[in-house]
């Protein structure tokens, strides 16, 4: 025990600045064996130096594994993986519907971007990227705690710790270094887990658009849905991977509402096309908020280390939108109640008890 504590100390001191605390790197679970290692061994990947975090070297290397990591990918997959014929999608009654074509990338660098809800979006993201990427990796409890930050390692890394924000700003040059030394980058805008039944994707980080900006990388999304939360060969992984597009001649703004509204429409179609379609189907004898509940535990039991702080806290909120929340809050709250206000009041209290209780994407609890 003492050795341990010594090594725990002996970990801190090394990434002095780097966290705010241990479970910063261990989301408050108990230190796994391969935490002592690769907390030792990989400290310089959250430096904010690019030249100390990103080698041209490394970055060869990475591409020489990289065939290994497909070939092995997909049987460490949960669920099976189905890329999708796009013009399936797009006319789903058409019995002659032609082969997809394949997307033609230019030998320069890409932005892959994926949306993100569910364990293996990471993995199958590298598996429908077709060439070698590197990841943004803001997980530090999956990345230093589980086995899964070997593999990330491996296949390459840019690593930011978004409970701090001057990392935050260190991803940015990072990944400009990595393309600039001819490798693609893989990332996931979202931020977090899309755990919200409001929203097919969440607000993008703007992070994709600057690094676009900085490099003139085309962006290419990959999108998935997964139905339900079981590991049925029924039920797979459904992956579109679409055509490079620019964003660099965009605002950030446009950009950004460009790549969510393609990654919404995919996601739409896919949805239509496997999801359940009944209410019947989907909630049975429960209400809606007890079904897609259970849905977020089941779906949080698969990772292997969750940090709930950051997963209900990280998300993009833009600063000119307002959250239904603030709005009601300001009449729920007043103290001073009249026979002209109470309806109000107690209406708005209702309305802001109901969007607590909708709003799974920033609860505070444990799911797993």
């Amino acid at each position: 025990m003492l050795l341990k504590q010594r090594k725990i100390e002996s970990i801190l001191k090394k990434y002095n600045g780097m966290i705010t605390g241990l479970n910063d790197l261990t989301a408050g679970d108990t230190p796994s064996a391969i935490f002592y290692l690769l907390a030792d061994k990989l400290s310089y990947l959250l430096c904010s130096d690019e030249e100390t975090a990103i080698s041209q070297k490394g970055v060869e290397r990475r591409r020489k594994i990289n065939p290994i990591i497909r070939a092995l990918g997909p049987y460490f997959l949960n669920n099976p993986q189905v890329f999708e014929n796009r013009n399936f999608l797009r006319n789903p009654d058409c019995p002659d519907t032609p082969p997809d074509s394949k997307i033609t990338l230019p030998s320069e660098p890409v932005i892959w971007v994926s949306n993100h809800g569910f364990k293996d979006d990471a993995l199958g993201a590298v598996l429908a990227a077709q060439r070698h990427a590197y990841i943004l990796f803001g997980s530090l409890p999956q990345f230093y705690n589980t086995l899964d930050g070997v593999t990330a390692w491996l296949v390459g890394v840019v690593m930011a710790n978004r409970k701090i924000p001057a990392s935050k700003k260190t991803a940015v040059p990072k990944a400009v270094r990595v393309i600039n030394y001819g490798a693609d980058l893989l990332m996931y805008p979202e931020g977090v887990w899309n755990i919200s039944p409001n929203a097919l994707v969440l607000d993008l980080w703007p992070g994709v658009y600057r690094i676009a900006c900085e490099t003139g990388a085309k962006v290419v999304p990959i999108v998935h849905y997964l139905r339900d939360n079981n590991t049925s060969k029924d039920n797979p992984i459904h992956t579109v991977v679409d055509n490079p597009v620019r964003i660099d001649d965009l605002t950030e703004q446009q950009a950004l509402r460009y790549i969510r509204d393609i990654f919404a429409s995919w996601y739409y179609l896919m949805m239509e096309a496997y999801g359940k379609s009944t209410r019947n189907e989907v909630l049975g004898e429960s209400s809606f908020v007890e079904v897609w509940q259970k849905q977020i535990e089941e779906r949080a039991s698969f990772a292997a280390r969750w940090d709930e702080e950051i997963e209900s806290r990280a998300d993009y909120r833009l600063k000119e939108k307002v959250p239904p929340k603030e709005v009601w809050q300001a009449i729920a709250d007043v103290s001073n109640i009249t026979p002209q206000n109470v309806s109000h009041v107690l209406y708005a209290r209702q309305l802001e008890a109901q969007y607590m209780d909708e709003d799974f994407q920033h609860k505070l609890r444990k799911w797993r």
